[in-house]
């Protein structure tokens, strides 16, 4: 028997260790005695494939397979191998075969779905994940290894389902509750993640993270007492902690204590962090403080000198001139979007896209829009990005197709999914059928895309928030983004204005020719005369005016804001933000030029 030879069981051992060159020797021995020994091809197979030959492992499996194909580890390890050379079609053919061939065994069926997501095909991704959630019921440490997988295609409410039967059976330390707990947060149901992250805090009370995560839930949940007590744990718990330091200081900023802040982060940053990833946030924070207390020159340094930690860390992954392609290939897609549009079939109204350049007060307009009766927001979901685009580069055969090829190589029939996958979607991130009320999609740097926004929804309405372009550049450089190929524009001044100048130049260039109804409104507009403002707005969605808006700060405060906007959107509309940019004017002087057609052209005072 295969099994019962030594040297098979040695080379297992070996290339578990990682001596793939001694274990492919032994296994290569024994197969000359005895061609075709079934273990030891499969593991000559996974040898090839985990030392990184995986051009040999498909030459070697595939006669295999082809003479095989019943064979489940033969066709697993070879999907394996062909999905790492990037031919992920075939590979998902035999990924397929293997988990029929084995149904249960959940490492063939997480890969399979993986493979499905990878191509784009995520209808098919989330059957492959719900079956296992049915088969492995009874199975805590499976449920948990697919909570992980559901996370990673943002199917968070899937997962907090895996989470929930998982922790039901008693399943769950510290670091998994935790984990749990914020993927219920993206799931928006706070009071599960608030449930699971005390849990956390319960089973671990001497670890200073796990506070330190309380802490910051308590903060976006606008509990500002609860967050400092938390916050003050963590501290407790790790003197040393920078993001602990950082964090009591923003809950004391938030609170109206920006001197004591301003006093914690001074001393903190006596004994600087040496790692860039901690020492950025940390400067960033206290710019926030030294503008709170009108020591501009101060912030500025600060943040510059934030910001440029943090373009170190992430510029290799996320180079400057990736936008430029993309958004020359998103401006094409409105050419593009003239050669067939979907209709309306008349089962639900089409969305409002709620655009504009980042910092231009969407979060509060939002909220604002929120509070209505007859509106349901999505609170930035990215739909596009993560739903359709995806489905879409499936259709048309290219995983890495921009907007400009996809909304060309798209038919009609693929069009009109893709309209009722967005739909269908969104109710799903809801959590419930928008039924009558108007759906609102925010996302800023969806002013880019009113080509593949046409393509599907040509009866659409763009909402566009506009704010001086000066203030946009200097919130934007205050805050401290996740690294994407937007947000690392954001790492100084002068970055910030030339993405302001690109974005919002291409919006002008082609707001009429994308076809599609838009109204513009001025944050500085907002804050001199709010009803005014808004029922203009509401004019243009075609709402009739509630008292609810004027309410909505009760309705932010229920909710944990994802975006960095939500230290302000529950306070009192003010003019406090407004005209900001002259705090900083001597700085401003460097981009005042290149922005200055844009300042004009949008009616601003240069």
């Amino acid at each position: 028997m295969d099994e019962q030879d030594p040297r098979i069981q040695q080379a297992a051992q070996l290339k578990q260790s990682g001596a793939f060159g001694q274990a492919e020797a032994l296994l290569r021995e024994v197969l000359a005695e005895r061609p075709g020994a079934p273990l030891a091809e499969v593991l000559l197979g996974q040898v090839l494939v985990e030392s990184g030959r995986c051009e040999e492992a498909v030459a070697y499996l595939t006669p295999i397979a082809e003479a095989q194909p019943h064979r489940p580890f033969i066709r697993f390890t070879l999907g394996i191998a062909l999905n790492r050379l990037g031919r992920v079609g075939e590979a998902v053919e035999h990924l397929a075969s293997a988990a029929m061939l084995r149904p249960g065994d959940p490492e063939m069926s997480l890969w399979h779905g993986a493979t499905l997501q990878r191509l784009g095909r995520l209808d098919e991704a989330t059957g492959v994940f719900r079956q296992m959630m049915g088969a492995f019921a009874e199975n805590p440490r499976h449920l948990l290894m697919l909570a992980e997988r559901l996370e990673r295609i943002g199917r968070a409410d899937l997962a907090v389902e895996c989470y929930t039967r998982a922790f039901d059976q008693g399943a769950g330390d510290a670091q998994t509750l935790l984990r749990a707990g914020q993927t219920a947060l993206a799931a928006r149901d706070n009071e599960r993640a608030l449930e699971w992250t005390r849990r956390a805090a319960a089973l671990a009370p001497g670890a200073a993270a796990v506070h330190l995560a309380l802490a910051d839930l308590y903060d976006r949940l606008h509990r500002l007492d609860e967050a400092m007590a938390s916050a003050r744990e963590a501290r407790r718990l790790d003197p040393a902690s920078a993001p602990a330091a950082r964090l009591e200081a923003r809950i004391a900023r938030r609170s109206g204590r920006a001197d004591e802040s301003e006093a914690m982060l001074r001393s903190a940053l006596e004994r600087p962090p040496a790692d860039p990833r901690l020492l950025a946030p940390m400067l960033i924070e206290h710019a926030h403080a030294l503008d709170a207390l009108g020591r501009y020159d101060e912030a500025f340094e600060a943040v510059s000198r934030g910001k440029a930690l943090w373009y170190e860390v992430v510029r290799d992954r996320f180079p400057l001139e990736a936008i430029e392609a993309e958004l020359g290939a998103r401006e094409g897609a409105i050419e593009a979007s003239d050669r067939h549009c979907a209709e309306n079939d008349g089962e639900a109204p089409s969305p409002v896209f709620f655009v504009g350049f980042p910092r231009s007060g969407t979060t509060l307009m939002e909220q604002v829009l929120g509070a209505h009766p007859g509106v349901v927001t999505l609170d930035e979901a990215d739909l596009l990005e993560r739903q359709i685009v995806a489905r879409a580069r499936a259709m048309v055969g290219n995983p890495d197709a921009r907007d400009d090829e996809i909304v060309r190589g798209l038919q009609r029939e693929q069009v009109e999914e893709l309209r009722r996958v967005y739909l269908r979607e969104a109710s799903r991130i809801l959590g419930e059928e928008p039924g009558d009320r108007l759906l609102v999609d925010k996302l800023p740097m969806n002013i880019t895309r009113l080509g593949l926004i046409r393509t599907l929804f040509p009866d659409a309405r763009v909402l566009v928030a506009l704010r001086d372009p000066r203030d946009c550049c200097i919130s934007g450089l205050f805050q401290f983004f996740d690294a994407n190929e937007t947000m690392v524009h954001f790492s100084s001044l002068e970055r910030a204005a030339g993405l302001y100048e690109r974005v919002m130049g291409m919006w002008l260039r082609t707001r009429e020719r994308a076809g599609l109804a838009w109204h513009a409104y001025r944050y500085e507009d907002l804050t001199a005369d709010f009803e005014g403002t808004v029922r203009e707005i509401l004019d243009f969605l075609g709402l009739a005016w509630s008292d609810e808006v004027r309410r909505f700060r009760e309705h932010a405060r229920a909710r944990a804001i994802s975006t960095p906007s939500y230290e302000r959107v529950t306070g009192e509309v003010d003019q406090r933000a407004v005209a900001r940019w002259k705090n900083y004017a001597r700085h401003i002087e460097s981009v005042q030029e290149r922005l200055g057609g844009l300042i004009e052209t949008l009616g601003y005072e240069a």
